[in-house]
C-alpha cells in the first residue's frame, strides 16, 4: 500500500478521507466511485494504510516507518480483509458471508478493522442482500471501503449508508506522471499514451501497444495538411478505419482542436498549449472541425458505420481546410 502522498490526481477524494480523518468522523463505510483505472483501489488502500498506522501525519496520512505501515507494503495486517471478484467476474454471497463470520470474531490486534470491497458492483443479487445486512449494523471499529465503476448497478439502500466519495477522470498530466512511475516506458512514449489516454490509467495500461501503434496518426492538423487532394483525404479515412484505438484517437483530436480553439481566441497568457499543425488555422476551420470531431464521436456510440462516418467527417474537414487556405474567402 502506498500512502496519500503518492497519489496523483485525486486530490478531492483524498482531502475528503484526509479531513475525516483528522477530525476523528471516520465513517463506518465510504463508497469510492468513478471511472475504471483512475485509482479507486489505490486511494482505498492509502486510506487503509492510514487507518492502521500507528503514527499518522497530522495531514491525516500514514507516516510509512512504523511496523503497520511497513506490514501494510507486505499486505500482512491480521484485521485488513479484501473482498474483489473472483476470476475478474462476480463477487458471489459466500465470500460476503465470509466477512460476515469475520465480523463475530474480536480483533487481532485491538485497532480498526478494515474490509475492502473492490469492485462492489460486480456482487450478485444474493450478494449485496448479504452485504446490506452488514452495513446496517456494523460492529464498532469497523470501516468498510468499497469502490464501483458503475454505482448504478449497486442496491440503492448499500449506497445511501455509504459517504459517498466521487473520482473523476485524471488529467492528462497526471496519467503521464503516474505511466513514468509504473512502466519502463520512455518520456516521449508515456506523453503519447497520456494523450490518447481517455483519464483512466488501467485502460492505457491494458491498451498500451494499440494505444503506441497509434502515434503515426495522433496530428489531424498534419495529416489533412499532407493529404493535399481529397483522394488522399479518402485513403486517410480507409487507414483510419483499421487503427484498433479510434475512440482514444478521436477523444485525442478533439482535445486538439478545442485547445487550438481557445488559443485563437484567448489573450495570449490564458493560451493553452496547442499542436504546432493547428496553430495559423482560423477559428471558422477550428469551429468546423471541432463540430465534425464530436459528430463523429456521437455516431460511433450510434453505431454507424465507421468507414462511411470517416470518409464524410474527413471530405468536410478537407474543405474546410480549403477554405482556410484561400484566407475563408471559399474553397478554390
Amino acid at each position: 500500500m502506498n500512502g496519500f502522498q503518492q497519489i496523483l490526481g485525486q486530490p478531492h477524494a483524498v482531502g475528503l478521507l484526509q479531513r475525516d480523518f483528522v477530525q476523528g468522523k471516520v465513517k463506518h463505510a465510504y463508497l469510492l466511485a468513478g471511472p475504471g483505472g483512475v485509482g479507486k483501489r489505490t486511494v482505498a488502500l492509502a486510506f487503509a494504510r492510514t487507518l492502521f498506522c500507528l503514527q499518522p501525519t497530522e495531514a491525516g496520512d500514514s507516516c510509512g516507518q512504523c511496523r503497520n505501515c511497513r506490514r501494510s507494503d507486505h499486505g500482512q495486517v491480521p484485521d485488513f480483509q479484501l473482498v474483489q471478484p473472483e476470476g475478474k467476474k462476480t463477487i458471489g454471497i459466500e465470500q460476503i458471508r465470509e466477512i460476515g463470520r469475520q465480523l463475530g470474531l474480536k480483533h487481532v490486534e485491538g485497532g480498526p478493522r478494515v474490509i475492502l470491497i473492490d469492485r462492489a458492483d460486480r456482487m450478485t443479487t444474493d450478494a449485496a442482500n448479504c452485504l446490506l445486512k452488514n452495513l446496517e449494523d456494523p460492529p464498532a471499529g469497523t470501516v468498510f471501503i468499497l469502490t464501483a465503476d458503475e454505482q448504478e448497478m449497486l442496491l440503492s439502500t448499500i449506497v445511501s449508508r455509504c459517504q459517498m466519495i466521487r473520482l473523476k477522470s485524471l488529467e492528462h498530466q497526471a496519467v503521464q506522471q503516474i505511466l513514468e512511475r509504473q512502466s519502463d516506458l520512455g518520456p516521449e512514449q508515456t506523453r503519447q499514451l497520456a494523450e490518447l489516454s481517455s483519464g483512466s490509467v488501467g485502460d492505457v495500461l491494458e491498451k498500451r501497444q494499440q494505444l503506441l501503434e497509434a502515434g503515426p496518426w495522433m496530428d489531424l492538423g498534419a495529416l489533412l495538411a499532407e493529404a493535399g487532394v481529397r483522394q488522399e483525404a479518402l485513403r486517410l479515412a480507409e487507414t483510419l478505419e483499421k487503427v484498433d484505438c479510434l475512440e482514444e484517437l478521436l477523444g485525442s483530436w478533439i482535445v486538439d482542436f478545442r485547445n487550438a480553439l481557445m488559443a485563437s481566441v484567448l489573450p495570449a497568457e490564458e493560451r493553452p498549449i496547442c499542436r504546432e499543425s493547428l496553430e495559423d488555422k482560423g477559428e471558422l476551420f477550428l469551429t468546423e472541425g471541432l463540430a465534425l470531431l464530436l459528430d463523429m464521436k456521437s455516431k460511433r456510440k450510434q453505431n454507424v458505420n465507421a468507414r462511411l462516418a470517416l470518409d464524410v467527417m474527413l471530405q468536410r474537414m478537407f474543405d474546410a481546410l480549403e477554405d482556410n487556405r484561400g484566407g475563408n474567402h471559399g474553397r478554390r
